[in-house]
């Protein structure tokens, strides 16, 4: 078995390796689709649990922060699949940036052998949540895959993945994907499946001091691709937040340089610690804040939504996120209403 690592160093080096790829492409099969949004809580709290199998993907230290060639291969899973048929080939690409920090009163709090490595690591690494881009191989067309990734990487320094904290890795394994948005009405084609449905859990603090009971709060994450060129997707993210009550397209898919260039910035509080009390182990988080180019209240999308198509918004999610992106969203009366003064883009939700 061709070692991965070396194989993914070697096609990042080399872009001829890019018609080699395409020689041995297969066709669009075994996709996961969505073609109905659970809208409930209790929906979805059932289809995130139900999507186990779907996590982030995490890759490992020293892999390469993104690989823009098609390669067979870019994690273990796709080598031990590849045992069994012919890999799909597939490029990874960058989407949207997760920072994390912690409050002041909380740093108070953290053991005094380790506060100062812990708050470094914070202050220096983000999590990156990544998409797979395929390439049909008649048409060429391409298309998103299922199942995201994720890196944690150093802001600054060699453009190579870090190795994942505990904590971190269990937050980034309550972001699961629901799969590619695919009504009822179209067909599995290309130009269809360029809509990724994610859903992040996490434990919600009820306050910014002292240890508040936590519950379980769930978010959408939508990563959408449009073609900018024959050969090239552009990545747009939105979430929710507030728990679904607010909508954010979140900063362009760009590696940030500090904490505050990320697209959401979440403030943890740890609960609980290994190693003899000195490493976290598990976290709540106190808040967030979520830095976009737009943001508006659930019930404009929804206005609009039954303004122009006569459905709910779930029902019709990448016509509304094409909208927003092209500046037609808020061309209609429906989408006027204005921001709170406290939230003109960025907003301080719960994602």
């Amino acid at each position: 078995m061709l070692d991965r690592r070396h194989f993914l160093l070697t096609a990042v080096a080399a872009a001829s390796f890019s018609s080699l790829a395409r020689a041995v492409e297969p066709r669009i099969r075994d996709t996961r689709t969505i073609s109905v949004l659970p809208q409930t809580i209790a929906e979805i709290k059932e289809l995130h649990e139900r999507s186990r199998g779907y996590s982030a993907e995490l890759l490992p230290e020293d892999e390469p922060f993104e690989v823009k060639s098609f390669t067979p291969f870019l994690t273990a899973r796709d080598e031990f699949e590849a045992k069994k048929r012919l890999p799909n080939t597939c490029s990874r690409r960058h989407a949207l940036s997760v920072g994390l920090e912690i409050l002041n009163d909380d740093q108070k709090q953290l053991p005094i052998l380790s506060r100062d490595q812990i708050l470094s690591y914070l202050k220096s690494h983000f999590v990156s949540v990544q998409v797979r881009i395929y390439r049909e191989p008649v048409t060429r067309a391409l298309y998103l895959g299922p199942r995201c990734l994720a890196a944690t990487r150093s802001f600054q320094g060699t453009p190579l993945t870090k190795a994942f904290s505990p904590t971190v890795a269990e937050s980034v394994n309550n972001i699961r994907s629901l799969g590619l948005l695919l009504p009822d009405r179209l067909q599995p084609t290309p130009a269809h499946l360029r809509t990724l449905v994610l859903v992040h859990k996490n434990e919600l603090s009820g306050g910014t001091k002292g240890v508040a009971p936590a519950k379980s709060n769930y978010e959408y994450l939508f990563i959408r691709a449009r073609e900018a060129e024959p050969d090239r997707l552009e990545l747009h993210a939105f979430a929710t937040s507030d728990e679904r009550t607010r909508f954010h397209w979140l900063k362009p898919a760009e590696s940030p340089m500090m904490p505050t260039d990320c697209s959401v910035r979440g403030a943890v509080h740890f609960t609980e610690y290994s190693h003899q009390g000195l490493y976290p182990k598990s976290a709540v988080i106190r808040r967030s804040l979520i830095t976009g180019q737009k943001s508006f209240p659930w019930e404009t999308v929804e206005a609009y939504s039954k303004k122009v198509f006569g459905n709910p918004a779930m029902g019709q999610i990448t016509e509304i996120l094409d909208a927003i992106i092209t500046g037609d969203f808020e061309k209609t009366d429906a989408a006027s209403v204005p921001l709170p003064p406290s939230s003109p883009v960025s907003g301080t939700g719960k994602p």
